[in-house]
């Protein structure tokens, strides 16, 4: 998008906003995001069926806005799916901050944010299922039995790997999961919870969580997989929900399927080939053909 759409569109729904600078910001898998008039964050979906994700983001993150002690990236304008390419936007305040993925932290920082981090996952985790489950709704099954992403990739993956490379990912596959059960609870999560969106302030406090678009009631060990080796051993140390048997090793399966939602990203949801390239590259080399 360009900033005379970026104003176009904005002022044709909301024309109360007084729209003065446009700044862009970034995009992501589903969204792109554009700060206007240093204050508000507009975020224009950038395929069509988003309509659901926006509006759960609103009334899910008013819910959880009385629960979790960061600044939550709450909807205050919607906008519905117009079609063509006037896909849903929405905006809420801008959260001031500097995502974790691009600070550096020392040691003594670096604990401090990570009991900030466990707090906030274990409150999340700990609020009621049935209070949330109605507003992340529909749950995807895979988030709660998770030899299910197999089926799913074997049908939309495998196809581009030849034969060699299907026999690799199989056999790794099955190391991976040996002897993985069941997570024994499913909790509310956040699902994408890497360091890019995790903000912390200028005291390197954490300041707040964005992007919940995927949102939902799953397994715990989930969240955890999105941070780096050491904080993830950090958090986990001052996480106060519950951990069972099997926990650290779903963490490293999820892991491991991030080059899988890669390829998916490139082959159905308008990556590019840039993502497939990327996907394949690091899914080879996890099975020892790169």
């Amino acid at each position: 998008m360009e900033p005379a759409e970026v104003r176009g569109r904005i002022s044709s729904v909301f024309p109360e906003i007084e729209i003065v600078t446009v700044s862009p910001l970034g995009a992501g898998w589903d969204s792109e995001a554009w700060l206007i008039n240093d204050e508000l964050v507009f975020r224009f979906a950038v395929r069509p069926g988003l309509d659901a994700q926006v509006h759960k983001e609103q009334d899910l993150l008013t819910e959880l806005s009385g629960h979790l002690k960061v600044r939550l990236p709450i909807p205050l304008y919607v906008a519905r799916d117009g079609g063509k390419d006037a896909f849903a936007f929405s905006g809420h305040e801008y959260i001031p901050g500097t995502p974790l993925s691009e600070s550096t932290l020392g040691r003594p920082d670096l604990e401090r944010v990570a009991g900030e981090i466990a707090a906030f996952l274990s409150t999340l985790h700990g609020l009621s299922v049935e209070a949330i489950e109605p507003l992340v709704s529909p749950i995807t099954p895979e988030v709660g039995q998770p030899w299910l992403y197999r089926d799913r990739f074997r049908i939309d993956i495998f196809p581009i790997l030849d034969a060699e490379e299907r026999v690799a990912v199989e056999d790794r596959w099955d190391k991976v999961t040996a002897g993985m059960g069941l997570p024994p609870n499913l909790v509310p999560i956040h699902s994408d919870l890497g360091e890019d969106h995790i903000l912390l302030d200028d005291d390197r406090r954490l300041a707040g969580v964005i992007d919940w678009g995927d949102a939902t009631i799953g397994d715990p060990a989930l969240d955890f997989a999105g941070l780096d080796t050491l904080l993830r051993r950090l958090v986990l140390a001052r996480y106060e929900g519950a951990v069972d048997d099997g926990f650290v090793q779903r963490i490293e399966f999820y892991r491991w399927l991030v080059p899988f939602h890669w390829l998916n990203y490139g082959l159905y949801w308008g990556g590019g080939q840039g993502a497939v390239d990327r996907g394949l590259r690091d899914l080879l080399a996890s099975v020892g053909l790169s």
